[in-house]
């Protein structure tokens, strides 16, 4: 509800019809009615070990060249 009350009215709007055509679809269904999951945003990033083994190697890397300085 405050989702609804703050969000400008355009998004608000998509918000409550994507989460009333859920509910009417659970309804529909004999389904119970339970919380609607929120949507994924519109760009997810990846993380994978590899990138994290890099990312660190580099912040390694960075905190050398400081302890030389």
């Amino acid at each position: 509800f405050y989702e609804l009350s703050s969000l400008p009215e355009e998004r608000s709007r998509k918000l409550f019809e994507r989460n009333y055509a859920a509910t009417i679809s659970m309804v529909l269904a004999g389904e119970p009615l339970r919380e609607i999951p929120k949507a994924l945003p519109e760009r997810v990033s990846v993380c994978t070990p590899e990138v994290g083994r890099s990312a660190l190697a580099g912040l390694r890397n960075a905190l050398k060249k400081e302890a030389r300085a």
